[in-house]
C-alpha cells in the first residue's frame, strides 16, 4: 500500500448521471508500441497474448495511424479529435491550450466519472492533457522517485525498476472502489514499459526474450547515445538484437498490465458493458532504414499503431478493418457509441467515427505531421541526420492503399495497395491527387483561439519531471 499513490482529485463532476444506459470506457495507450510487434499485427513472438484475445472478441483496425511521431501531439489528437496544427499542442508549444474541448470534458459534462492514470510526464495536467479528468495519477513520479524508500530499495534487486506499470492495476482498483457506482466511468491508462530506456523493466519481464547478460548494458549505452548532444545511436548488430529483445519484453509487460485491468473489470461484472480501446500514441524505429527511436521522422514503423476496440453490444467479434483510420477518429467514435442525445456534438473535428467502416463504408484520407522541434538537442540531431531544423517539416497522407510523404526531399509516393486501386491511376497522377489532399489539409489550420505560446517545457513541471520528460522525447 505504501507504493500505491491515491489518484489526485482535480475537478468535481458537474452533471447528474445519464438517464439512459451508457457504456463505460477503458482507453489504454501502449506508449511507443509499433503494430508489427503485436499479435494483432502479425508478430511471430507472443508479446501480446491478452491484446490478441481482446482482438478476437472485438474489432481490429489493421491500418491505424498516429497523427504525430511522439507522445504530446498524438495524445492531444486522441483527446480532441483534431490534428496537431489545429489543437496547437506540439513541438512549438508543448502544451494544450484551454480552448479545444476534450472528450474527457464532454463525458464529465454528461455525467461520467473520469480518471487518467499516466506513466508519461507528457500526459497529465501539467501539459494541459488532464482537462476533464476528475482524478489524475502521475504514476511516472513513483517508480523512480520512490527508490529512496527503504522498502523499495530492498525490493529493487528482485522486482527490478519499471516505468510505473506495477502501480496501474492497484491504482485502478482503488479508484473503481471509490467511484460512484451509479455513474458510467471513463478511464484512460498510459503504459510505457516499451519506451526507452528499454531495460527499465520488472525482473519478471526483463529476461522474457533474452538470456544475454550484456543486454542491459546495450540498452544503457543506447539510451546515452540517443540523448547525448552531437551523436546518433548506431548500435552493433548484436546490440541491436538486444534492444529489440528488451523492447519486446516491454510490450509484454504492458500486455500483462492490460490483462490485469481487464480481469479487474471482469471480476466486478463491468467488462461486458465497457467499451475497451487499446492503441498506441506512436511506434518506434528499431534500426529500420538505419534509424532508431522516434520523433524525427514519420516512418511507417513510427506512425502506424495497433488499434483494437471491444464492446459486445455494439461491435462485432473478430472483425478486421483494413481501411486506414487515425487517432483523431477515436473521440468521434466514442461519442458515436453513446446513447443518442446524451452528449452535445463536438463540431469541427478532423476525425470521423469509424463505425461506418464496419458496414463497408467508403474510406477517407488520414494525415500525420512532424513539426520542427524547439529543443536544442533535438535540433542538433536533425542536423546530424542531414536536415535543416529551421525548415524541417513532414506531412503524410494515407488513402486507400497509397501513402504520400512530403518532406525535406520532396514528395514520395508508396503504393502498397492492389494494382487496380485508386481508379488505376499511374504513379504521377496518384501522387498529384494525394498532394492535393495535403495542400487542402495544410489550409485547414487554426479555428481554435487561445493556443498557448510557450516554447519551453511547462513551468509546472518540477526539475526532476523536466529531466524525465526530456529523456522521453
Amino acid at each position: 500500500a505504501l507504493l500505491i499513490p491515491r489518484p489526485v482529485p482535480i475537478a468535481p463532476l458537474i452533471a447528474d448521471a445519464p438517464a439512459s444506459p451508457a457504456p463505460n470506457v477503458l482507453w489504454v495507450v501502449l506508449d511507443t508500441v509499433r503494430v508489427d510487434h503485436t499479435g494483432p499485427g502479425g508478430y511471430d513472438r507472443a508479446t501480446t497474448p491478452r491484446l490478441a484475445a481482446l482482438a478476437a472478441e472485438g474489432v481490429t483496425f489493421e491500418r491505424a495511424y498516429s497523427t504525430a511521431s511522439w507522445t504530446l501531439p498524438a495524445h492531444a489528437s486522441m483527446f480532441t479529435g483534431l490534428s496537431p496544427t489545429r489543437h496547437g499542442c506540439h513541438d512549438q508549444t508543448l502544451r494544450l491550450g484551454d480552448t479545444p474541448p476534450t472528450v474527457a470534458e464532454r463525458l464529465s459534462e454528461a455525467g461520467y466519472t473520469t480518471a487518467l492514470l499516466s506513466s508519461n510526464p507528457w500526459v497529465g495536467a501539467d501539459t494541459g492533457l488532464g482537462r476533464g479528468f476528475g482524478h489524475i495519477l502521475d504514476a511516472w513520479r513513483w517508480p523512480l522517485s520512490a527508490s529512496f524508500l527503504p522498502v523499495s530499495a530492498l525490493l529493487r534487486p528482485w522486482r527490478g525498476e519499471d516505468k510505473g506499470a506495477h502501480l496501474m492495476a492497484p491504482a485502478a482498483r482503488r479508484w473503481l472502489d471509490q467511484r460512484p457506482e451509479d455513474r458510467p466511468f471513463f478511464l484512460v491508462v498510459n503504459l510505457m514499459e516499451a519506451h526507452d530506456p528499454y531495460h527499465e523493466l520488472a525482473t519478471e519481464h526483463l529476461w522474457r526474450f533474452t538470456d544475454n547478460s550484456d543486454a542491459v548494458r546495450s540498452s544503457r549505452e543506447y539510451s546515452r547515445a540517443l540523448k547525448a548532444p552531437g551523436s546518433l545511436p548506431n548500435p552493433s548488430p548484436e546490440a541491436g538484437r538486444d534492444l529489440v529483445d528488451l523492447y519486446d519484453a516491454g510490450i509484454t509487460a504492458d500486455d500483462a498490465t492490460l490483462g490485469a485491468l481487464l480481469d479487474e473489470l471482469a471480476a466486478r461484472g463491468l467488462l461486458e458493458s465497457t467499451l475497451v480501446i487499446v492503441t498506441a500514441d506512436h511506434g518506434e524505429s528499431l534500426g529500420d532504414a538505419g534509424r532508431w527511436g522516434h520523433h524525427a521522422t514519420p516512418d511507417e514503423e513510427v506512425i502506424r499503431v495497433p488499434l483494437v476496440m471491444r464492446l459486445p453490444s455494439a461491435l462485432p467479434a473478430g472483425a478486421r478493418v483494413d481501411a486506414p483510420v487515425s487517432l483523431v477518429d477515436l473521440t468521434p467514435t466514442v461519442l458515436d457509441l453513446l446513447p443518442e442525445g446524451l452528449i452535445a456534438p463536438m463540431d469541427g473535428l478532423d476525425g470521423r467515427s469509424v463505425l461506418p467502416l464496419l458496414a463497408s463504408g467508403a474510406p477517407w484520407p488520414v494525415f500525420a505531421e512532424v513539426l520542427p522541434p524547439d529543443a536544442t538537442h533535438a535540433r542538433g540531431r536533425l542536423t546530424l541526420m542531414g536536415y535543416d531544423p529551421d525548415t524541417f517539416r513532414w506531412q503524410v497522407v494515407i488513402h486507400d492503399g497509397d501513402r504520400l510523404t512530403r518532406g525535406p526531399n520532396g514528395d514520395v509516393l508508396e503504393r502498397v495497395g492492389a494494382p487496380d486501386e485508386a481508379q488505376g491511376l499511374d504513379e504521377a497522377a496518384r501522387a498529384a491527387q494525394l498532394g492535393a489532399l495535403l495542400d487542402a489539409q495544410g489550409g485547414v489550420v487554426g479555428g481554435y483561439p487561445g493556443v498557448v505560446e510557450v516554447h519551453q517545457m511547462p513551468a509546472r513541471l518540477g526539475a526532476r519531471a523536466r529531466q524525465r520528460a526530456r529523456r522521453l522525447e
